[in-house]
């Protein structure tokens, strides 16, 4: 009982995924 994910980590995962999707589509060359 403790494997898997807590939905927290979850949502911490996903922010970062879409940080770093923002960040990476404001400095790619358009």
């Amino acid at each position: 009982m403790g494997s898997g994910v807590r939905p927290l980590d979850l949502g911490k995962i996903i922010g970062l995924g879409l940080l770093m999707l923002g960040a990476w589509l404001v400095v790619r060359p358009s």
